[in-house]
């Protein structure tokens, strides 16, 4: 009976000393990355005054080579990246394009179509429309060209 109580108690430290071990494990992971997203330089690129660029149909601009259409709903900014979420992005042609007649965004080459908030409606892509950051700093609309965020998975 001693020797059962015994190896119960040594696998019980066991796995006490492994659960540590991995918890500080994850520790250090979840610090590192932490510490690596503050290093990695958020590109924040000005537009101009929030007021004067809200417009009631969306507005194409280029900002160093990313190319976006700024959009407002709900009063708030939202930059979409006109690169096709289906293709080659890297085909100038085959860049969303917002048709007024349909008052939709629309891709010319795989003829996804996307509504004005950038949901997917219909096509061949797998999401909505990809988004640039936006924020508004004293009365100032900036975009964060740096990074892409995905368009909500439909599949």
């Amino acid at each position: 009976m001693t020797a059962t109580v015994s190896l119960r108690t040594a696998r019980i430290r066991q796995w006490l000393a492994g659960a540590a071990a991995m918890s500080l494990l994850l520790a250090v992971a979840t610090a590192a990355a932490l510490l690596i997203a503050m290093l990695i330089p958020t590109t924040w690129k000005p537009l101009g005054n929030a007021e004067t660029l809200r417009q009631p149909t969306p507005q194409l601009l280029n900002i160093d080579g990313h190319e976006l259409y700024l959009v407002w709903a709900d009063n708030q900014p939202i930059a979409f990246n006109t690169a096709d979420p289906h293709g080659p992005f890297n085909n100038a042609a085959c860049h969303i394009r917002f048709e007024p007649s349909d008052n939709r965004f629309i891709d010319p080459c795989g003829g996804s179509t996307y509504e004005l908030d950038g949901s997917y409606v219909r096509g061949p892509s797998p999401r909505s429309l990809d988004r640039f950051a936006t924020r508004i700093n004293q009365s100032q609309l900036e975009i964060n060209v740096s990074t892409v965020l995905p368009g909500k998975a439909h599949l």
